[in-house]
Parts: structure tokens; sequence; C-alpha cells
């Protein structure tokens, strides 16, 4: 595996813009107020970190790919030795931290859906799990029931998460996955294409940390369930997921599966 160095060059590259079609629009939740102002003498952003372009695509896809039935990206190739870890970007940063330092001694790197209102409230949270050689990508900014809302809320959801993206990394990432669904609808895949994204990532594993029932569910439904070319699904904000995590790892090595982002796991484009 490369360097932090190449490695973070080539997320930068597979993401490299902000949003063209992401215009402001009206939020279904009330504005929050410990959002900071826009006083004067706050640093202007960077001119790459202005909302002027749409992703990037990530490179070409690669062939057997599977997808649910609303077209939504379920795991990759099943005769790969990786599979993707994916985490949700919410909850307490302290536990976040945890988690991720739990793959950073193993020197694994994963792909992290973040939520915007998550990263408006921890402003370096982006960059400090980009820092790390992890990817990031967009899980809409309020973490709302994506198939319950209209069309103007969705389009809210996807590019308000991409300002705050754009805003803290100067680029939005790739890859987009709706929040409370494992599949989308219409009017969630017309948000994202509006956003530029051209496809939704969702999961073939459910770990469940995100309903508190123990480490050892955790492991057990991923040691079940996980083939070649799955994609996990995972929580940064949950302290189950932090004592579930090594031995996860350890259930994949023993298997020879290798742990990678999603763009290494989807892509012809990877770090390898």
């Amino acid at each position: 595996m490369e360097g932090q160095h190449s490695r973070r060059a080539v997320l930068a590259a597979l993401g490299a813009a902000a949003l063209a079609a992401c215009a402001p629009v009206a939020s279904p939740t009330p504005a929050r107020t410990s959002e900071p102002t826009q006083a004067s003498d706050t640093p202007e952003p960077s001119a790459s970190a202005r909302l002027s372009q749409k992703p990037a695509p990530a490179g070409p896809l690669i062939a057997g790919i599977g997808r649910n039935s609303a077209g939504d990206i379920t795991n990759g190739p099943r005769t790969t030795d990786r599979v993707a870890l994916t985490f949700h970007g919410a909850g307490s940063m302290a536990i976040a931290r945890q988690v991720l330092d739990r793959l950073r001694g193993d020197s694994i790197h994963a792909t992290v859906f973040a939520v915007g209102s998550w990263l408006a409230s921890n402003p370096d949270a982006a960059t400090w799990v980009e820092k790390q050689g992890h990817e990031v990508g967009n899980h809409t900014m309020h973490h709302l029931p994506m198939l319950t809302l209209n069309e103007a809320q969705a389009q809210s959801e996807v590019t308000n998460c991409c300002k705050e993206l754009a805003h803290s990394l100067g680029q939005v990432g790739p890859w987009f996955r709706p929040s409370g669904t494992s599949q989308s609808n219409g009017v969630v895949r017309r948000a994202a294409a509006v956003a530029g994204y051209r496809e939704r990532i969702s999961f073939d594993i459910d770990s469940w940390d995100w309903r508190d029932l123990g480490a050892a569910t955790i492991v057990a439904r991923v040691a079940a369930q996980v083939r070649q070319g799955s994609i996990i699904s995972m929580h940064l904000g949950h302290t189950d997921t932090i004592a579930a995590l090594p031995e996860i790892l350890s259930t994949l090595r023993s298997r020879g599966l290798q742990p990678v982002t999603v763009t290494e796991l989807l892509t012809t484009t990877t770090t390898h």
C-alpha cells in the first residue's frame, strides 16, 4: 500500500471539485443556531472550495458490481478478495477518533459517508478523516429519512451536505449514500443526479452497530454475511463499534479478505 501522501493525492483527484448544481435551497429543518456566523475577519474559502463544479467521477467502474432493484450499488465483484469498509460520519468525535484509530493501527483505509450537520458542528472532522487516508462521501445534511421527503427537501439534503464537504475539503467526494434507507427511490435518485453523483452507494451487510446490541452481535452479523466484494455498513458514533472492530478485522484476514475504500473496491482507479 502506498504512502499517505500519494493516497491523499489520489483521493483529492477523485473528488477534485465542488458542485455546480448545488445552489442553496430551503432546508426542511430550522437553521442551526450553533453554526458560525460569517464575520468580516473569517478567512475566505480557497478558490477550490467555492461551489463551482460537480463531483469528479471516481474512474471507470469495474465489471461484476452488484445492484439492488433501484440501481444502487450494493457490492463489488464477487471474484475479488476485497471488501469495502464504510462508516456513517456522525455522533461523538471522541468515539469517532477511537473507531478510526483502530483502523490506523492496521493501516486500513475506509470510506466515511459524512453527515453535513456533523461536519458543521465539527469543522475539523472532514480534514481529520482525510488526513488519515480515508475517503469522504456525502450522507445528506441532517440524516433525515430520505424516502419521506419531497423533491425540494431531498435536493436540499444532498446539496447542503455538498456545501459542507466543499467548504472543508475543496471537493465533495465521488460517492453519495442516502440516509434512513438502504434503497433509493426516484426522488432520491433525482436529487443525487442534480448534485452530480452518478451512483448511490448502498451495502449488502448492515452490521447493526447502530442498534447498540453489543460487540458480539456486530461481529456475528458481519462474520455470517461477509463475502468477496461485500460493502459493510458501520457507524463512527457508537462505542460497540470500537470493541467489535478488532475481531471483524481478524475475521476478514482469516478469510483472505482485504478491507479497502469504496473507490478501491469499485473502480479501476486505486491507490495500490
